[in-house]
C-alpha cells in the first residue's frame, strides 16, 4: 500500500529550508497600523513557535507591547479594529493524505502562517480549527489588557498600514532542531 513517508519528508524539508534560507534566519511576525481606519493588522509569517506569552523567541505579548510603545501607533485607550493577514500561504489547510480528524486528535494543526501556542486548544491536545483566528483572538485579548478597545478580529490585508512592531523567532536552526527532535508534524 503506497504511503507518504512522513518523517523522511521532515528530514528533506529540514535540509531544504536550511540550505534555501540559512540556519540563522529568524521568522518575523509583524503588526501594522493604519491611522486612517484605526486598524491594526497582525501579519503571519509562518512562525511555528509563536507564543502567547513573553518567551525566548517570538511572542504575541512582546508584539502587543511593541504596538503600544510605537510612536506612530494607537495611543493607550484608543479604539481599534483588528485584522489578521494570512496571505503568505495558499492552498489546502490539510496536507495531502492527512486525515480530516488530525486537528481534533492533536496530530497536526491546519496549515496557516499565523499560529500561536502550537494551535493547541487550552487544556488538551486538540488543535484549533482556525489557527489564525485563534491567534488573532489572543492578540486582541493582549491588546485589550494593555488598554486598547479592540473590535472582533477579521481577516484582512496590510494595505496602507505601516509596520509598527515586530517579534522574531529563534534562529531557523533551532526551529528545525525542534521539528526533528519532537517529530513535529506542523
Amino acid at each position: 500500500t503506497p504511503r507518504t513517508p512522513g518523517s523522511v519528508v521532515k528530514i528533506l524539508t529540514a535540509v531544504s529550508v536550511l540550505q534555501a534560507i540559512g540556519p540563522s534566519t529568524r521568522i518575523v511576525t509583524t503588526a501594522h497600523y493604519d491611522p486612517a481606519t484605526s486598524t491594526i493588522v497582525l501579519v503571519g509569517a509562518g512562525d511555528p513557535s509563536l507564543s502567547s506569552m513573553s518567551a525566548e523567541g517570538s511572542s504575541l505579548a512582546v508584539l502587543a507591547d511593541g504596538v503600544l510603545a510605537a510612536a506612530d501607533g494607537p495611543g493607550a485607550g484608543a479604539s481599534v479594529q483588528l485584522a489578521y493577514d494570512t496571505s503568505l500561504f495558499s492552498g489546502p489547510v490539510l496536507g495531502i493524505g492527512w486525515s480530516a480528524d488530525y486537528p481534533a486528535t492533536g496530530v497536526a494543526a491546519p496549515v496557516s502562517p499565523l499560529v500561536v501556542d502550537d494551535a493547541r486548544i487550552p487544556g488538551g491536545e486538540a488543535r484549533q480549527p482556525d489557527p489564525a483566528l485563534a491567534a488573532a483572538n489572543v492578540f486582541a485579548d493582549l491588546l485589550t489588557q494593555r488598554g486598547l478597545s479592540v473590535g472582533a478580529p477579521q481577516p484582512g490585508r496590510v494595505g496602507a498600514a505601516r509596520q509598527i512592531a515586530a517579534t522574531r523567532s529563534v534562529p531557523l536552526s533551532a526551529l528545525v532542531q525542534r521539528m526533528l527532535t519532537d517529530s513535529n508534524n506542523d
